[in-house]
């Protein structure tokens, strides 16, 4: 069902959008997070429902870096 909400909001197939549009892309994908029942919940208690580019690379980095 995401795919079909993607290609309507993006007018093209979701694996075809360019990248140019790419931080369109992630924040239409966060808006609709955001408004699941889930991603409500989350943030009124303060909870991340996801964290940004950055925050992931450094995560998994400094975790690769510490194992090597």
């Amino acid at each position: 069902m995401i795919f079909k909400n993607i290609e309507a909001e993006f007018k093209a197939p979701t694996y075809f959008i360019p990248e140019d549009r790419f931080e369109e892309w992630v924040d239409f994908l966060q808006g609709r997070i955001d408004n699941t029942i889930l991603g409500r919940v989350n943030a009124k208690r303060g909870i991340p429902n996801y964290e940004s580019f950055d925050e992931y690379v450094m995560q998994h980095m400094g975790a690769a870096a510490t194992t090597s």
